[in-house]
């Protein structure tokens, strides 16, 4: 006897039901897996900010402490309108008058502007003299060769010589030796003041300015991409060279006497996207006397 096969396919309801229920749990994984990689975009984002701050902080922190060493006491700091290039001078975002070892150019609601004078340490700075110098030199010779020598300085860079430090211009560059200018109000390049022995140390001082980027502060985008804040260092006529992106702020607050404040804010959402938390970090550091 024939037996009946009652098995059947799917109707058409049933399929479109079964893609129905389909479509909403892959959306819905779909949702918990978009929602994840953005929980991991932002606290990726947050760790950089950090290691970023930290960076800013000790790179600002090692400035400020060794500024004004070893020439912190000496005349010269009283008039350094004769003393510094102009192209030292930071002009962006604020217009800098320098007023001694260390100036703060306060911004109000915007980033403050920061400026020290410190002698960067490198491999050539500081050296020491070759050979001997008598009172009333010009010229001195240093101890690194001349590539060394045009590499570390241009004309009017500032330097000083022994300790107790005398300041001095450099006017000119010829291999290892330098033609220096002790004072500037002077005409004419006026020679040292004292006499030194081979091996007493000359070094380059240095203008090191930071600065905070952003679309307030810089409308044209001259210094910063737009909708990007970034904290910048300039050093002497070089230009602003970028540190950290998304910094939002920089606070240097005097605590009293010569204790510092550095305060640093970087962006802990995403800037592109209008998110504007922050997060802030800060040190206190002592100025030397």
């Amino acid at each position: 006897m024939k037996q009946e096969n009652h098995c059947r396919g799917f109707t058409l309801t049933e399929i479109l039901v079964g893609l129905t229920l389909l479509g909403l749990i892959l959306g819905t994984l779909c949702q918990i897996f978009l929602s994840q990689a953005e929980a991991n975009k932002r606290q990726t984002r947050v760790l950089r900010g950090q290691q970023g701050l930290r960076m800013a902080l000790e790179i600002i922190a090692r400035d400020f402490k060794s500024a004004g060493y070893p020439f912190g006491d000496h005349p010269f700091l009283s008039d350094l309108s004769v003393w510094v290039p102009d192209s030292f001078v930071p002009k962006a975002p604020q217009a800098v008058t320098p007023t001694g070892v260390l100036t703060v150019t306060s911004g109000g609601n915007q980033p403050d502007l920061l400026s020290l004078f410190t002698v960067l340490s490198s491999e050539s700075n500081p050296t020491v003299l070759a050979q001997a110098t008598l009172v009333g030199d010009t010229l001195i010779r240093l101890a690194i060769n001349g590539s060394q020598t045009n590499e570390q300085y241009n004309l009017s860079d500032m330097i000083y010589i022994g300790k107790p430090a005398e300041p001095a211009l450099v006017k000119e560059i010829s291999g290892p030796c330098l033609t220096i200018d002790t004072d500037p109000v002077k005409p004419g390049n006026q020679g040292l003041k004292k006499a030194y022995p081979p091996g007493t140390e000359v070094g380059e001082i240095s203008l090191v300015s930071y600065a905070v980027f952003n679309d307030q502060n810089d409308t044209g985008g001259h210094y910063h991409e737009v909708g990007v804040p970034v904290l910048k260092r300039k050093t002497n006529a070089c230009g602003f060279e970028p540190l950290v992106e998304d910094v939002t702020d920089l606070k240097v607050i005097l605590i009293k006497n010569d204790l510092y404040r550095l305060q640093v804010s970087v962006a802990k959402g995403l800037p592109r996207t209008g998110d504007g938390s922050t997060l802030t970090m800060s040190t206190r550091v002592m100025k030397r006397n």
